[in-house]
């Protein structure tokens, strides 16, 4: 639905300045004139106010030029589309330096792609004997008679559906009811909305705010399905318990609505009581941020390319460990010679600088964990859960292989002597898939996750959908090498 908000503002000096813009698009421009010239400096913040006397502010403006002018009727007039990366409504201007907020809630898109097992909501069609009893001893209600077969329609009064104390504040999610007063001849309805919301411990600035609830809707997504996305994002500030803020845009990705008819499953059943218990494992780990964000920029991506197969692989190279992890063991022997070496080449190269680095770097090469070892690592995490499961850690093994000779072709151009470059195109997607799997099947076991948790194992989740796939074109790869 568009919604058309209509504003002034005042920019430098000039107060006589009046914007629109129409929030149902995909523009998120303000159209701006004036009979003053009025100029927009890079990153600076816009207030003024909207025409139902609510303040509008838009943060880190995009300008650069002055508006343009134009003659209408004799009169010389100035226009200008303004660019915000984040548009605020609420009682009070915004300050995204100095304001603090204590809360930010999200609406979920398409609740049922994430609450498919919430049962707080239904329909009782063959209502017993003793509730149509009970339902007559109500005030204001008609009479019911079993005979007749009456529909009730209910909600059991669960608002609460998960809440848990974590790294990035208390994260909640909750029923938001609404329903009319009284039936009619057109019948009734209850409609809900799922919210989750994040309380902080402490005040924190707007970005953060967003921040923080990025990384909600990210693992959320990830553990959800494909087309789960977030809306009608609003903000409390911490001095205003009861006046929000609505956001009508910012510049962070929350989904994208996908409608289709395949069943579904996300890969944790959120309704069950182990739930929050992962979410909070999740985010004690925030040494792991970078990477997670490597995780979730190829496994939301639409198409496979050697670009994500690259993203893919380099999830492990990254992820955070100790200096000393990084690093192979060698026998006391061998590291004794390795030392020995290294002193002589800075002493003999001392005058062939180039020559040196390269020498030194390779032998780094020699104690240094490679992407296969790093890999191995994750993939020996989950090796006790496979056992009896669907998938050969072997086979993961011997695709992990393959995957990573094909992630060094389109690197550094080595070519693989058993697959030409076109046939490993052809796998680019199940390399792709292996490498996602043995990542995010490692981060969301530790987090306490198990088989079990899965409401249904045979769902279209893409991590469940890999495990039903796998023994197909494992096959296919070992034809293709052989």
């Amino acid at each position: 639905m568009t919604e058309i908000i209509k504003a002034n503002f005042k920019i430098e000096n000039n107060n006589n300045i009046s914007g629109v813009l129409a929030t149902g698009s995909d523009s998120k421009k303000f159209s701006c004139w004036s009979s003053e010239f009025f100029h927009i400096e890079d990153h600076s913040n816009i207030y003024g106010k909207t025409n139902e006397n609510k303040y509008i502010s838009l943060l880190n403006c995009l300008g650069g030029s002055g508006a343009s002018s134009y003659m209408s009727q004799n009169e010389r007039s100035y226009s200008c589309e303004v660019y915000s990366h984040t548009l605020v409504v609420g009682k009070d201007k915004v300050n995204s330096e100095t304001d603090k907020f204590d809360s930010i809630s999200l609406v979920v898109g398409n609740p049922l792609k994430l609450f498919k097992h919430l049962n707080s909501f239904g329909y009782i069609n063959f209502p017993d004997e003793n509730l149509v009893e009970s339902l007559n001893t109500q005030k204001y209600t008609p009479k019911f008679d079993t005979e007749k077969h009456p529909v009730i329609a209910y909600f059991n009064g669960d608002f609460s559906i998960f809440e848990q104390e974590t790294e990035l504040g208390t994260i909640k999610a909750h029923n938001l009811v609404t329903s009319g007063s009284l039936g009619g001849a057109t019948g009734v309805k209850i409609e809900n909305k799922v919210v989750i919301t994040i309380d902080f411990r402490e005040g924190v600035t707007i970005d953060e705010a967003f921040k923080r609830a990025n990384l909600v809707a990210l693992f959320l997504r990830f553990i959800g399905v494909k087309g789960l996305f977030f809306k009608d994002i609003t903000l409390k500030k911490i001095e205003h318990e009861h006046h929000e803020f609505t956001i009508y845009h910012d510049s962070y990705e929350w989904g994208k609505e996908i409608k289709d008819s395949y069943y579904s499953e996300p890969l944790i059943d959120v309704t069950n009581d182990r739930f929050p218990e992962i979410l909070k494992g999740w985010f004690e780990k925030s040494d792991r941020e970078s990477v997670r964000y490597n995780f979730y920029n190829t496994y939301f991506r639409d198409s496979y390319s050697s670009d994500r197969l690259i993203t893919a692989a380099n999830m492990f190279d990254i992820f955070p460990v100790s200096e000393q992890d990084t690093k192979l063991s060698i026998a006391t022997d061998a590291e004794e010679l390795l030392t020995n070496l290294k002193m002589h080449i800075k002493s003999e190269f001392s005058t062939f600088p180039d020559i040196k680095q390269s020498l030194l770097q390779s032998i780094g090469f020699l104690t240094r964990k490679s992407l296969k070892d790093r890999v191995q690592e994750r993939l020996n995490i989950i090796k006790p859960h496979l056992v009896g499961h669907k998938i050969n850690t072997k086979d993961l093994e011997f695709i992990v292989n393959i995957a990573i000779k094909s992630r060094n072709y389109y690197v550094h151009g080595s070519k693989y002597k058993k697959l030409s470059p076109e046939k490993l195109l052809k796998f680019q997607g199940l390399f792709i898939d292996t490498f996602e799997y043995i990542y995010a099947l490692s981060e969301i076991v530790e987090c306490g996750w198990e088989f079990t948790d899965a409401p249904l194992w045979t769902s279209q989740n893409q991590i469940i959908g890999f495990e039903q796939r796998f023994d197909f074109y494992n096959k296919k790869l070992r034809e293709a090498i052989e």
